[in-house]
Formats: C-alpha cells, structure tokens, sequence
C-alpha cells in the first residue's frame, strides 16, 4: 500500500522530463504542493490526474502563475479538498491547456472573471466543472469557446 504526501520536490528536482502523473492513491493526503507550478517544475508534464486522493486544503493559485508550460490536460478528483476557484488560473498559466476536468466536491464560490478573459486558457477545449458548488452566470465576455 502507497501512503504519505505529494512531495514539493517532484516538481523542482525530481521529475522535468515527466511527461504524464497519474495518481489514485486514496492514502496519499496532505496538500498540494504550490510549488509544482513554479517554472521550471514539470516542464515536460502533458497530463496530471490527481483522483480520489485525501488531499485537503485549496487549488494552489501558483499553479496558474505560468506553471506548467507543456500541460494538456488535467484532471482532479479531490473529495476532500475545499476553497474556491483561483482567478490566476485563468491569468497567465496553463496556455497548453485542452482539457480541464474538476470534480471537488467542497469547492464553493463562482466562476472567476479571469477565467473568461481573452488570454485564459486559450487552448481550451473541453472544460468540466462537476460535483461542485460553484454558482454564478456567464457573462457577455465569457468566451464562448473557452466555456
């Protein structure tokens, strides 16, 4: 059996040409590492599922500071982990990014303007926001390929 915490260490020394990160471990827990999205930090990455593991806390907002650079996809499945959407998401990070799956069920809050800006995301071509409590509209300058 597989059990401790996601190391900060992945990131930064221990994985660059990683290419994919698949985890379901259900005893991993702890939080996730901010540090995973400092540049140059899984610079290779296309893929990242983190499902069902006992991570607690909230969507690191690093990870959306141009972390990142080759991610495609990424899929998180985190029942335990809280808090709301970060609005750097949307801002300058993930600009590889095609495929954005999020199932948290205790994440609250709405849908950041940032997240509908011309430069969020401009990749982006399936977006799943599920089993959540998320809330709010779409506005006018959510754009519409992006959502």
């Amino acid at each position: 059996m597989v059990y401790g915490t996601l190391p900060p260490e992945w990131g930064s020394n221990g994985f660059q040409a990683l290419t994919e990160l698949k985890l379901q471990l259900p005893m991993l827990s702890g939080t996730l590492p901010p540090e995973w999205g400092s540049p140059p930090a899984f610079s290779e990455l296309a893929e990242l599922w983190l499902l069902d593991l006992s991570i607690v806390g909230t969507l690191p907002a690093l990870w959306g500071n141009s972390g990142f650079q080759a991610l495609t996809a990424l899929q998180l499945q985190l029942p335990m982990l809280s808090g709301m959407l970060p609005p750097e998401w949307g801002s300058n990070g993930f600009q590889a990014l095609t495929d954005l799956e999020l199932r948290l069920p205790k994440l609250s809050g709405t849908l950041p303007p940032d997240w509908g800006s011309p430069s969020a995301f401009p990749e982006l071509m399936s977006l799943l926001i599920d089993n959540t409590n998320i809330t709010g509209i779409l506005t006018a300058t959510t754009r519409c390929n992006t959502l």
